[in-house]
């Protein structure tokens, strides 16, 4: 987001210069001979190359379809070239809702449908109605539950914004979020977030916090030099645009372009996680966001597909109780993961603890959270991690493997047995020098990584022998 700031400054700075430019040309054709048919030519030119943008879009709105049939989803589009996408559905991830503010206005919206692959590996299904999309999602879900089971083949004309034309879904089959038949459905666990709390959560991000502390240091040096009476030889003004005058252009072009990046990251947290809300279906399997203020989002994340869980609690947030929890989910890459990976934004200790432990609950029924064993860093590890030594730990449950560290940013990630793909041991040469030894937890692609830091010879192989043991279990 920081980098979208700059560079579209730069944008509006290119068009400003190029519109004026513009605007020159066409005075001097209204001055010149026969200007008044200048004007109409350049008039008639944009205006038919408005009617070609037009028909373009139009023409490539006509000719997208979408089809879903018991084994397969696929996407295509084109008139002289055409294109084809095609995702099993034994291999969807999850499958969100998302309505941008352009696509909101117009009574619209888009299904992204995340599957196991890289980057760019998702469908996005767009220009929906709102009631299209919840079909839509419905069915691509009903269909990795019982894509075993025979299924008539739902096709869409080509054209966009059209419906599948099969019959209404199975019965018994509900709209992913919507509470079942019965009364048993999605149990809101947390929200929507209050407005309080996330403001409060976005003016203490770390951006915020850092750009808090240059005011404070440039405050203070202007109180100090008051009070040492650096004013006196000079005015203040002129002292002040003195000091400015010292400050190279790109100097103060960087602080200004890193204000307006703290400022749009701001934003970005506030436009993202408006309103979040998340619940969770047990029969299906299932965890349901919904969140977002100019773009709207509804997004489902089956638990299944969860690999790792992450608290985190910032100092600043400690005073009032607050921590985030993020997780590793299989199938989200890119851009997407930053929100989709966020499991709650913000909100009590109590609460995210009480998210973690019944995701994990899901993951491995009946198995108990007591502890079994626990490491710590020993103190001869200071000399390499100072600071953190003290705050790191690792746990040993019959659910998962609770490793802590960080002492500004408490971290505790907890992964279940089942979903840790490996792990590497690794000691430098100071770590070697002070006898300690790093074990690395090989998990999916994500924001939690997990490293189980300096631990003792000892420790380490007990470590290794227990993700050994339960390697899969």
């Amino acid at each position: 987001m920081s980098g979208l700031i700059p560079a579209g400054a730069t944008l509006a700075v290119v068009l400003a210069f190029n519109g004026s430019a513009a605007l020159a040309g066409v005075d001097r054709l209204t001055q010149g001979r026969g200007g008044a048919a200048a004007v109409l030519a350049v008039l008639g030119i944009l205006v038919v190359c408005a009617l070609v943008l037009v028909a373009a879009g139009w023409i490539s709105w006509l000719y997208r379809f979408y089809e879903l049939d018991a084994d397969q989803m696929s996407i295509g589009s084109g008139w002289l070239i055409r294109s084809r996408r095609t995702a099993r559905l034994d291999r969807v991830q999850a499958v969100d809702i998302t309505r941008p503010l352009l696509a909101r206005l117009a009574g619209l919206g888009e299904v992204r449908i995340e599957t196991a692959g890289g980057r760019n590996s998702d469908l996005v299904v767009k220009y929906l109605t709102v009631a299209d999309c919840e079909d839509l999602r419905a069915r691509v879900l009903e269909g990795t539950r019982a894509r075993g089971e025979p299924r008539g083949r739902a096709h869409a004309a080509p054209h966009a914004g059209t419906a599948p034309s099969a019959g209404a879904p199975p019965a018994g089959t509900a709209p992913a979020g919507a509470p079942t038949a019965g009364g048993s459905g999605p149990t809101v666990l947390d929200g929507p977030l209050p407005a309080d709390r996330l403001l409060g959560s976005v003016l203490l991000s770390s951006g915020m916090v850092a750009l808090a502390g240059v005011v404070t240091v440039l405050v203070v040096a202007g109180i100090v030099a008051l009070a040492f009476g650096l004013f006196a030889a000079a005015q203040p003004l002129t002292w002040i645009a003195g000091a400015l005058g010292a400050v190279s252009v790109g100097t103060v072009s960087a602080i200004v372009f890193g204000l307006l990046g703290v400022l749009g990251n701001a934003w970005s947290a506030w436009n993202r996680f408006h309103g979040f809300t998340v619940s969770d279906d047990r029969a299906a399997g299932q965890l349901y966001i919904e969140a977002g203020l100019t773009t709207t989002r509804r997004q489902s994340v089956p638990v299944r597909r969860i690999h790792a869980l992450e608290v985190t609690e910032p100092l600043w947030w400690r005073r009032h109780g607050w921590a985030r929890v993020t997780s590793d989910i299989a199938g989200y890459a890119g851009e997407t993961a930053q929100v989709a990976t966020t499991l709650l934004p913000v909100a009590p200790r109590a609460r995210a603890d009480a998210l973690v432990d019944r995701i994990l609950g899901q993951i491995a029924p009946g198995a108990s959270a007591e502890a079994e064993d626990r490491w710590a860093t020993p103190r001869r590890a200071r000399w390499v991690s100072p600071i953190d030594w003290r705050a790191q730990s690792v746990t040993v449950t019959p659910r998962a493997l609770v490793v802590g560290r960080g002492r500004f940013f408490a971290r505790r990630a907890a992964i279940p047995w089942a979903r840790i793909q490996g792990h590497t041991v690794v000691q430098g040469p100071l770590a070697r020098r002070l006898d300690v030894v790093d074990v690395r937890i090989d998990l999916v692609p994500g924001p939690v990584v997990v490293t189980a830091a300096q631990l003792t010879p000892s420790d380490a192989a007990a470590l290794t022998r227990r993700l050994q043991e339960r390697r899969g279990a």
